[in-house]
């Protein structure tokens, strides 16, 4: 019985000298990225993955790149969409193209205008304003008459929000128009057949979120516009699979990552990788070309 109680005595005490040599085990601390913003998001992520420098510029340093034309149209687009499909959720109908047109130069055309701080805040590529307007008109007239017929939305412009394991802010996204798809559409100065590339990452994050296939509309805006859905390809729609999102989420904390790992490598005054020269299109779309230390030469 004694020997019984020493050893029962020598465990403890090596119990009490094993547990005072193992150190504490700290979580580990929050990435710092939570000082700049509470959220990611598909433009975001897909922004950093495009080009680290053009996301420190925008969501860092909170700088606003000016608009070039193309997006401006699209955002007019897009607004006079909203206001056909924002009541055919429970009508059923569409507005007259009329209606939706004189909506588009009154309160779609001046609301953006507003919104961007002037029309010399724009970029424009026209010396003449009006030209882009009467774009804006020409592809919203050409896009009504020949898709917004087989569209019937169950909401627009709906923001969706998703908590992952591994990602410490919410994802969000905010979708064109929702009806048994996902719809997302594309004004371009030439409408296109299949997803370009980066579309694929947003198309992923709306899956994600929505768990819905994702269909892109392709517009162009040519004198005639030609417009490109699924049904006249396929290969513009996604389908969803359940069995991909494990690997979707997967992509999305790597990107996260990375935008930790430029952070503490680079800092937030420091340049970060400039990968949008990488792309044949990014740099000639981006607000901060003109002080971006990749294109430093033109200004030598």
């Amino acid at each position: 019985m004694m020997g019984s109680r020493t050893e029962m005595s020598d465990l403890l005490r090596l119990e009490d000298i094993l547990s005072s040599n193992i150190p504490a085990i700290e979580a580990p601390p929050p990435p710092r990225w939570l000082g700049y913003f509470d959220h990611l998001s598909s433009t975001s992520l897909n922004m950093f993955a495009r080009c680290p420098e053009q996301f420190r510029r925008r969501y860092i340093l909170g700088e606003r790149e000016r608009p070039g034309e193309a997006a401006f149209i699209g955002s007019v687009f897009h607004r006079a969409l909203q206001f056909n499909y924002e009541q055919k959720i429970t009508s059923f109908q569409d507005r007259p193209l009329s209606e939706i047109i004189e909506f588009l130069h009154d309160d779609a055309w001046p609301k953006e205008i507003e919104k961007r701080g002037g029309p010399e805040e724009v970029m424009w590529d026209a010396a003449d304003i009006d030209e882009p307007r009467r774009t804006a008109e020409r592809v919203t007239t050409a896009y009504t008459r020949q898709v917004v017929p087989t569209v019937q939305p169950i909401s627009v412009e709906k923001k969706l929000s998703a908590s992952l394991d591994g990602l410490p802010v919410p994802l969000l996204g905010y979708i064109d128009t929702e009806t048994d798809t996902v719809v997302d559409t594309k004004t371009g100065k030439q409408a296109v057949k299949s997803p370009k590339s980066q579309w694929q990452l947003q198309g992923t994050i709306y899956q994600l979120l929505a768990r819905k296939p994702v269909a892109f509309h392709t517009i162009s805006r040519a004198k005639q516009p030609a417009i490109y859905t699924p049904l006249e390809d396929p290969r513009l729609l996604l389908p969803y699979r359940e069995d991909r999102m494990p690997e979707a989420t997967r992509t999305i904390i790597h990107i996260a990552s990375q935008i930790e790992f430029c952070l503490n490598r680079y800092g937030p005054d420091e340049p970060w990788p400039t990968l949008g020269v990488q792309h044949d299109w990014a740099c000639g779309f981006c607000g901060w070309r003109s002080s971006c230390p990749a294109w430093a030469w033109e200004r030598a």
